[in-house]
């Protein structure tokens, strides 16, 4: 098969996935974000290379035990105070084990801890606490809002991009990005927001069009933080665990970005 046929195929598998969990409720979907989240530790990992290769066997644990109080709250075991409560230890505890490791690095391997777990770890259970409504229930409308709205703003990019861009968005991080397809993904995610909210997801229009504006911004500071990673690492792609697309990371680094500051938004000003 070609590339392209590839790329094609296996991207539209990782999308179907994605949505049958999302629609199948917070009981399936809360799990698939852990196995999402802990090959995102894996990846995040390998490309910040911890001076002291056991301390990534210590991150990848400290990530199961906090997936482990997210789903036992899913089961009403634990409240979702606990569970922060629980993700704050689990983070002092990986810090001591840095203190007492022998890594030449220690502070930035401490510094990468932190991030990696606010970013691979918080990062993914922020995907699932967005589509929460006022009363804790899980509505599955707003994830797919917000995800149809990345995957138009990246998709709408990269076309304007390549037809019109001329000018580096940011050559140093991603030589391919453009002010012209930067402006183009965000038009199309404001389009996306208004259709989304007034025909088919019937949510107040006004304030979810701002959410469009958010979601274009931040997806794209998303995509060039991994890209940053990455530059670091010397890698092309984050992993490879989708034929065509790379990582998980590669997958949801627009998203890790975008849901949380959609999310801060509209707790700020919705």
């Amino acid at each position: 098969m070609s590339e392209l046929t590839v790329r094609a195929l296996s991207g539209g598998v990782f999308v179907a996935v994605l949505i049958t969990g999302i629609l199948l409720g917070s009981t399936v979907f809360v799990p698939l974000l852990a196995i999402f989240s802990l090959i995102a530790a894996s990846e995040f990992s390998k490309l910040i290379r911890f001076g002291n290769k056991d301390l990534a066997r210590v991150f990848i644990l400290g990530s199961v035990a906090f997936w482990c109080s997210a789903i036992s709250w899913q089961y009403s075991v634990i409240d979702i105070d606990s569970v922060f409560g629980i993700a704050i230890f689990i983070l002092l505890i990986m810090l001591v084990l840095v203190l007492f490791s022998k890594t030449p690095t220690p502070f930035l391997d401490s510094s990468g801890v932190i991030l990696g777990f606010v970013y691979t770890q918080l990062g993914f259970l922020g995907i699932f606490l967005f589509g929460l409504s006022l009363d804790s229930t899980f509505n599955p409308n707003k994830v797919l809002f917000i995800l149809i709205l990345i995957w138009t703003n990246d998709t709408m990019a990269y076309l304007t991009g390549r037809a019109m861009g001329k000018n580096k968005l940011n050559e140093r991080l991603s030589p391919k990005k453009t002010w012209e397809g930067t402006l183009g993904g965000a038009i199309a995610s404001l389009a996306g927001a208004f259709i989304l909210s007034k025909f088919i997801f019937h949510f107040d229009s006004k304030a979810w069009i701002m959410v469009g504006l958010v979601v274009s911004i931040f997806a794209t500071l998303g995509d060039l933080f991994e890209s940053m990673l990455k530059r670091n690492a010397g890698v092309k792609d984050a992993g490879n665990i989708i034929p065509g697309h790379g990582g998980i990371l590669d997958r949801f680094d627009a998203a890790l970005f975008a849901i949380p500051a959609a999310w801060a938004f509209i707790l700020i000003f919705a």
